[in-house]
């Protein structure tokens, strides 16, 4: 192959000065340091005819995917769009999302979002603050997977064609925005002109100012006055009491508890009560990041869902020849992280009977339990890989019916599997079910 031919779409460099738009070469006698994660373009040009990993222009942009210590020298994940010559006679390009290069942290500048009106990119910014101030950190987590995955040419915007391919490819995605999934083209067009706004596109602020308009308004369908309201609003009482009817009442009007638990799987209409109680969204987005995590497991270490390094090397190789996906560096060094940790780790998870010692030496293995706790520490990038798989997952429906039972289990406490509840008693210990972030002290059943 021939070396990648950027074509970098922002931003522009100035005329006559190689350098960017509101940003300067590093001062004489100063090094830049940047960090894994951290956003940076290019403010010096570079051109290396036998290695076109270390040729990048001015404009280019990216996150640093890997910053060795003690060294002047990053990895860049660049963004945007490139083409690779695959032949000359013909000539035969194809076009790519991004590339990697090698650069000198004295080629580099921390990034700026390229915007005319900087005034107006300082409002957007205070209020996208305020949005993801009311968000939880696995919302953020989730919000932030989701925003990647219909991000497809990876420029931190989503185009019509992207959102359309999403919901077509995710009921998932498509329940996000309130979709089936099988809604006609100007049905969507409608929906992303509402979120998008006159850029036509769709960037992290108005996707997050999306989603808290969701909760509004699965908030207002309940019938409330607003989120985490006092008492239960009228439609989420409706939807309690109908699972509560369903069981077998005593002469006192009491039910089983256990009974009415299991009545809570099969609840109607459980995404309003997901827009409605903040407990409830925490426990169901951590009821789909663990079926994601596990499902990446059971994927690649088998039935057991403990990982060797061998079993995600083959499953690397068949993604590769099957699916013409190859892994990405900044999901390599995910991996490498978490092995690295199973084996500092040291503790003897995962084994089985007829087992002297945990198999984890050298970093070899990683049991599944290990993989899930490595995992619910960071959760992002075990999203982004389950995601970007279709791996599969526990439906936001589902999980917040299992959320309600988690909430009136764990208030319920010991007493769950026997005890018998009033309707009014039941009600009571939701409201304070949802409204307690430590369920571990359960309330007196009247």
């Amino acid at each position: 192959r021939l070396p990648v031919h950027p074509r970098p779409r922002h931003p522009a460099p100035l005329r006559g000065t190689g350098a960017m738009a509101g940003d300067a070469p590093p001062a004489p006698g100063t090094v830049p340091r940047f960090k894994v994660g951290d956003r940076v373009q290019v403010v010096r040009p570079r051109h290396n005819a036998m290695q076109h990993t270390e040729s990048y222009q001015v404009g280019e942009y990216g996150t640093v995917v890997l910053a060795p210590e003690n060294s002047s020298v990053v990895h860049v994940q660049l963004e945007g769009d490139y083409e690779i010559v695959e032949s000359v006679l013909p000539l035969h390009k194809v076009k790519v999302n991004g590339r990697s290069i090698v650069a000198s942290v004295l080629h580099l500048a921390p990034y700026r979002e390229p915007v005319r009106d900087r005034g107006l990119q300082a409002l957007q910014n205070t209020a996208a603050q305020g949005v993801e101030a009311e968000l939880l950190d696995i919302e953020k987590h989730w919000l932030t997977a989701l925003f990647t995955h219909c991000d497809t040419t990876c420029d931190r915007r989503v185009n019509l064609k992207e959102l359309q391919q999403s919901v077509e490819r995710s009921a998932d995605i498509a329940a996000f925005y309130g979709l089936t999934g099988n809604e006609g083209p100007e049905v969507l067009q409608a929906l992303f002109k509402e979120i998008a706004g006159g850029d036509k596109v769709i960037d992290w602020n108005e996707f997050c100012s999306f989603y808290v308009r969701r909760l509004d308004g699965l908030a207002a369908e309940a019938g409330a006055a607003a989120r985490e309201q006092d008492g239960l609003a009228p439609l989420e009482e409706e939807r309690l009491r109908e699972m509560f009817d369903q069981c077998q009442a005593d002469a006192d009007g009491c039910v089983s508890v256990a009974e009415a638990l299991e009545g809570m799987r099969g609840m109607r209409g459980a995404m309003v009560l997901f827009g409605l109680r903040r407990r409830l969204r925490e426990l169901a987005l951590e009821d789909v990041v663990t079926g994601i995590v596990n499902g990446i497991a059971r994927e690649i270490g088998g039935d057991d869902g403990d990982i060797t390094l061998t079993e995600l090397m083959q499953y690397a190789e068949a993604e590769e020849n099957e699916l013409g996906m190859r892994m990405s560096l900044a999901e390599k060094m995910w991996w490498d992280g978490l092995f690295r940790k199973a084996a500092a780790s040291g503790l003897q998870m995962g084994m089985r009977p007829g087992e002297r010692t945990f198999a984890a030496r050298e970093g070899e293995i990683m049991s599944r339990q290990q993989f899930v706790a490595l995992c619910k520490e960071s959760p992002l990038s075990a999203l982004l890989f389950g995601m970007k798989r279709n791996v599969d997952q526990k439906s936001l429906k589902e999980a917040t019916q299992d959320a309600v039972c988690t909430v009136l289990r764990d208030a319920f406490g010991a007493r769950a599997d026997s005890a018998r509840v009033s309707w009014g008693s039941f009600c009571t210990i939701y409201l304070e079910g949802v409204r307690r972030a430590d369920t571990t002290m359960p309330p007196q059943i009247a």
